[in-house]
């Protein structure tokens, strides 16, 4: 039973999940409004990218890594930063584009929904002006490249 306890301590401290699962234990969310809190649920995401590309990567046998001859970790390693990269950047936003908001919203499901669809025409809008724009180009071309 000591060596599951054990393993079990070493999955959860891998995973950064211990402080956010005390306070799902104790039942009181009110700390997620904290920035320990928000940390708390932050951390997690690192490892469960690393691991999820590496499954992925595993199972799908990606030809990045076979094509290029890159180092499969140096490939999870760009995907994990890219993505890592392109939360903060999120977040960032967010904080620096709150004040200006034509509505303000709350966390419901239709905001959630409507929030996916401006994100995905922002999206759209970066490629198509990633294709149609000289300097955008320059940025974007490696998109297209081997």
């Amino acid at each position: 039973m000591e060596v599951l306890d054990t393993l079990y301590n070493e999955i959860i401290g891998f995973l950064g999940i211990s402080q956010a699962w005390e306070i799902i234990k104790t039942g009181d969310y009110s700390s997620f409004r904290t920035f320990e809190g928000i940390q708390s649920l932050i951390f997690p995401i690192i490892p469960l990218l690393v691991l999820l590309e590496f499954i992925l990567g595993l199972v799908y046998k990606k030809p990045q890594t076979k094509v290029y001859k890159v180092n499969f970790l140096i490939y999870v390693f760009n995907r994990f930063v890219g993505r890592f990269i392109a939360i903060a950047m999120v977040t960032l936003c967010i904080g620096w584009f709150e004040p200006y908001a034509l509505i303000n919203t709350g966390p419901t499901w239709y905001w959630f929904i409507y929030a996916y669809i401006v994100w995905e025409f922002g999206h759209f809008i970066y490629h198509f002006l990633g294709h149609k724009v000289r300097l955008f180009w320059c940025l974007h071309a490696t998109h297209h490249t081997p």
